[in-house]
């Protein structure tokens, strides 16, 4: 409720270009504390395995990144490692 209320009052600036920043800043500081749509996130870059070779870490992370806006994350990131034998 709190960030609703934060969120309006920024919404609520007239300058254009201060109400931005401040909406960035907003959403910036959601995501590192890991509130509202944020709560659940998941990072490609905390699923690397850590037993591959740099260019199969490489690989994990383009294929896995470009199909992460496609779907659910979590599974994504399961069916990469069983796929790599990890």
């Amino acid at each position: 409720m709190k960030q609703i209320q934060e969120l309006e009052k920024i919404c609520q600036i007239q300058d254009k270009e201060k109400r931005s920043c401040k909406i960035v800043k907003f959403i910036v500081s959601e995501y590192e504390a890991h509130r509202g749509i944020f709560k659940n996130k998941i990072n490609a870059e905390d699923h690397i395995p850590s037993n591959i070779t740099r260019k199969g870490k490489s690989l994990f992370l383009f294929y896995v990144i470009q199909l992460d806006y496609a779907m659910k994350s979590q599974r994504l990131y399961d069916g990469a490692k069983r796929t790599m034998g990890i």
